[in-house]
């Protein structure tokens, strides 16, 4: 959960909104709670939603709480879950929360994947400031949550043109976004749903240990520390073994044979992996990018496997953070948790026994599952959280799309006045334009246009209008021939 304010200003030459710092201490109002709501049934979803908003409201002055604009969006862990379950949760949500929280609720949904990749962009490019500059180029983004993985890419010099023509590709993940500061950006945008760090370790508990997925006995796993038990599964703590199973091979061997195919790259079970919906191929799959005219960063997971234990984010050293990982999965039980119980891991208990499976995923996904040679002197990746304490989420992304602080598509009544496009040349506005090659339309994901519920409007009335008469002449004939 995250809390934004922004000012009531004319003009746009600041297009961004700032977090709300708590009422004591220099901490912004941030909660996160596990596990994810997808996970629950309707009321628990609910108490703990009820649970954050209660600690947002201490932090938001109580004659503001009405005018508190609340928007409740969820992503890829209820995009996974079944429609009827889906919808039974959502309209739980929306029925309750007005009940007890004078907020103004305007919207409970799932976003797309597309969206969470293009709110996440729009975020950090904001905070970086590279939406409007034009010494240097906008950041490309990975986010990883725990069910889905987005990217997002910008199309430099000639790569629009050499991704068209891919026909792996599709055009729908090419977009354009302008800006009124004169700025227009052409950005590759995908996500792969079930690639998320926690639905990896679904899969990988459901498919790749499978052989002893009925057995009562303890289930040996390298991807735990030793002698740390989850469920049914105890660990032997090998990080290349872990990391081997994962992507099929050892990429630490120089003469490693052909991958296995049961990986978790690859589709495992034709009627229940995800992954066979969601296939991920990176050489048909995504543009080309060269790394010394692009920056890269990784955010959420590829942040919190970096740091929560290994403390090492920020600029990624392939090398220490094997080094690392290979250390940490072959450590014991005892000695991680007395660090972990005297505070030296800023972890909770889940992040312990899933922080050896988590290296090994980023790293599998970072080299095999996206293509990048991580091994290369030329690779780099910042792995990052917050930019001077601005918390590096898609949220600031959504909260600028959706409230219309930025004059995206339709602008919210506590919005500034829109300025003549026309003229402006500073601050942003931003329009999310498809592929049409006939013309550019305006893109609102979720609605219609005024123009578009007008026409439905006029042809209903036409098609009305149109039944009357035949009815009229038909009772009229009828009228005749009896007469």
């Amino acid at each position: 959960m995250f809390a934004y304010s922004w000012k009531r200003r004319h003009g746009f030459e600041d297009v961004t909104a700032d977090q709300v710092p708590e009422r004591t201490g220099s901490n912004y109002v941030i909660k996160k709670l596990e596990p994810g709501i997808s996970t629950l049934i309707p009321e628990d979803a609910l108490g703990q939603i009820e649970e954050l908003l209660t600690y947002a409201s201490q932090h938001i002055p109580q004659d503001s709480h009405s005018d508190t604009i609340l928007y409740i969006l969820a992503t890829a862990g209820l995009r996974m879950i079944p429609i009827e379950q889906r919808t039974k949760l959502l309209r739980t949500i929306r029925r309750e929360i007005p009940r007890k929280f004078v907020f103004d609720l305007r919207e409970v949904s799932v976003i797309s994947g597309q969206d969470e990749g293009l709110f996440a962009w729009l975020s950090i490019n904001s905070i970086m400031n590279r939406l409007c500059d034009s010494e240097k180029n906008p950041v490309a983004i990975m986010d990883m949550g725990g069910g889905s993985i987005q990217v997002a890419i910008p199309l430099l010099d000639d790569a629009e043109t050499e991704a068209k023509k891919n026909f792996q590709i599709s055009t729908a993940d090419i977009q354009t976004i302008d800006l009124s500061c004169g700025k227009r950006h052409k950005i590759f945008i995908h996500t792969w749903l079930g690639y998320g760090a926690n639905k990896a370790r679904e899969r990988y508990e459901n498919f790749i240990l499978k052989n002893n997925k009925d057995k009562t006995s303890d289930v040996a796993d390298p991807c735990l520390p030793k002698n740390v038990e989850m469920g049914k599964y105890t660990g032997k703590g090998n990080f290349t073994k872990c990391r081997e199973l994962i992507a099929g091979k050892d990429v630490f061997e120089k003469n490693s044979e052909t991958p296995d195919k049961s990986n978790l790259l690859s589709c495992l079970d034709e009627n229940s992996d995800i992954a066979c919906t969601y296939p991920l191929n990176p050489s048909e799959q995504l543009p080309k990018m060269d790394l010394s005219k692009l920056e890269l960063v990784g955010i959420s997971e590829f942040y919190y496997t970096t740091e929560d234990t290994f403390k090492m984010s920020g600029s990624f050293d392939t090398k220490k953070f094997h080094e690392a990982a290979i250390n940490w999965c072959s450590d014991n039980k005892e000695h991680l948790y007395k660090n972990w119980k005297a505070g030296v891991y800023k972890a909770d208990e889940n992040r312990v026994k899933t922080q050896c499976f988590k290296a090994a995923w980023v790293s599998v996904m970072l080299h095999e599952g996206l293509g990048f040679d991580i091994f290369s002197e030329d690779f780099k990746l910042m792995t990052l959280d917050n930019i001077d304490g601005k918390s590096l989420q898609w949220t600031l992304g959504a909260l600028l799309y959706k409230s219309g602080l930025a004059g995206f598509d339709r602008p919210h009544p506590r919005a500034p006045a829109k300025p003549d496009f026309g003229e402006a040349k500073s601050g942003m506005s931003m329009r999310v334009l498809n592929n049409d090659p006939y013309g550019d339309f305006n893109y609102s994901p979720f609605s219609f246009t005024d123009g578009t519920f007008y026409s439905l409007v006029f042809i209903v009335i036409g098609m009305i209008i149109v039944m009357l008469i035949f009815m009229h002449r038909s009772i009229r004939g009828g009228v005749e021939r009896i007469l």
